[in-house]
C-alpha cells in the first residue's frame, strides 16, 4: 500500500511539473556596472530557440550604451498550428513589439523601486481571413535586484480566433 501511494504521489508530481507553462524567451541582465540602473549594456546576445521545448535567450551584460531589447523578426514561428505562413511576418513583429514593451515596463518599475512583478500585453493579428484575428497573450514576469539586474521570463500563448467588428 505504501509503494502504491508513493508511486501515485510521484506520478501526480511529475504531471503537475510537466503542466507548468514554459517560457518562450528568457532575458538575463548582469554586470551592468554603474549604467545598469539606466538599463544600458555593452554585450547583447540573442540566441533563438532551436525547438519548441527550449526558450530563446537574450543575455545583456557589461556596462555600455545599448538597450537590452529583443531584435526584430527573431522569434521564429509562434503557435505553428494556428499561424498561416503568409502571416508569420506580422505575428513576429507584433510579438517582438509586445516583448519590448514588457521589458521597458519592467525597467521603469524597477527604477521606481518595484524589483519584481508581471505585465501582460494582448496582441491581435489578422489571420488571413477577412472576418477574424488571432489573439496572442504575451506575459512577462521579472525578478531584478536594486541595480536592475536579474531575469525576465516571457510567455506567449495563442488565444482563440476572434471576429472583427
Amino acid at each position: 500500500m505504501k509503494r502504491l501511494f508513493l508511486l501515485l504521489t510521484v506520478s501526480i508530481m511529475a504531471l503537475s511539473l510537466s503542466a507548468r507553462e514554459r517560457p518562450y524567451v528568457i532575458i538575463h541582465k548582469s554586470n551592468g556596472g554603474y549604467l545598469a540602473w539606466l538599463n544600458l549594456y555593452n554585450d547583447i546576445q540573442y540566441t533563438p530557440s532551436a525547438d519548441a521545448s527550449q526558450p530563446a535567450l537574450l543575455n545583456c551584460e557589461g556596462a555600455g550604451w545599448s538597450f537590452c531589447r529583443v531584435p526584430r523578426l527573431s522569434l521564429g514561428e509562434i503557435g505553428t498550428s494556428s499561424v498561416p505562413d503568409q502571416n508569420w511576418l506580422a505575428v513576429n513583429k507584433a510579438c517582438c513589439n509586445a516583448i519590448n514593451q514588457i521589458i521597458e515596463f519592467s525597467e521603469t518599475h524597477n527604477r521606481a523601486g518595484n524589483n519584481s512583478g508581471s505585465k501582460s500585453v494582448t496582441v491581435s493579428v489578422p489571420n488571413g481571413s477577412r472576418s477574424s484575428n488571432t489573439t496572442y497573450y504575451v506575459k512577462g514576469e521579472w525578478q531584478y535586484n536594486s541595480y536592475g539586474e536579474g531575469d525576465l521570463y516571457i510567455y506567449i500563448n495563442v488565444g482563440n480566433v476572434t471576429s472583427r467588428m
